[in-house]
């Protein structure tokens, strides 16, 4: 896939979610900028965002980055994960 093919796609997800976030189906968290490597590597625009994203339906974390596309699990992620987890806790 192209950098503009994948560059598109990306900016396709993150419309579709953020109307999914609307309807109340997800929360969006938090929005990351990605580094200035990582822009120049797949050709991103200056005013992309990563968008972590929380569905409460299935309990799980999603994120548009690229450590999350390939393997599932980033460092995004992550640092909501142990927010979570230290929220229950308090519970």
């Amino acid at each position: 896939m192209n950098n503009n093919l994948f560059v598109e796609t990306l900016k396709l997800r993150q419309k579709m979610n953020i109307l999914k976030a609307m309807k109340g189906e997800i929360m969006i968290l938090r929005k990351f900028k990605p580094s200035e490597k990582t822009k120049k590597q797949l050709g991103l625009p200056d005013d992309f965002k990563y968008i972590v994203i929380y569905n409460p339906k299935t309990k799980k974390l999603f994120c548009d980055c690229m450590g999350y596309i390939t393997h599932g699990y980033c460092k995004h992620t992550k640092y909501f994960e142990v927010i979570i987890k230290e929220l229950k806790k308090i519970k």
